[in-house]
């Protein structure tokens, strides 16, 4: 009795360990695709960011004093919020 319990337990175990790896398989191709298919638009994204930086830093090159004054205006409205 107590051998036929401990090898139905043994199976339970193997069964549960077949199981898991199937599911890790399976979480692991998903991830796989996954990454596949954001690969494309994270790098437009990156793209994206490094054209509006590029933009701006030449917007700020022509126009210092314009740049120095939004950047003054936009302090002022922060601390103004973060004193509320």
């Amino acid at each position: 009795m107590i051998t036929q319990i401990g090898k139905s337990m043994e199976d339970i175990a193997g069964k549960v360990t077949a199981q898991s790896e199937r599911a890790v398989n399976s979480v692991e191709q998903a991830a796989q695709r996954l990454a596949h298919e954001i690969s494309p638009a994270a790098e437009q994204l990156r793209e994206f960011a490094s054209d509006g930086v590029d933009r701006l830093s030449v917007t700020i090159r022509r126009n210092p004093l314009a740049s120095t004054a939004i950047a003054a205006g936009v302090g002022f409205f922060l601390a103004a919020l973060a004193r509320r």
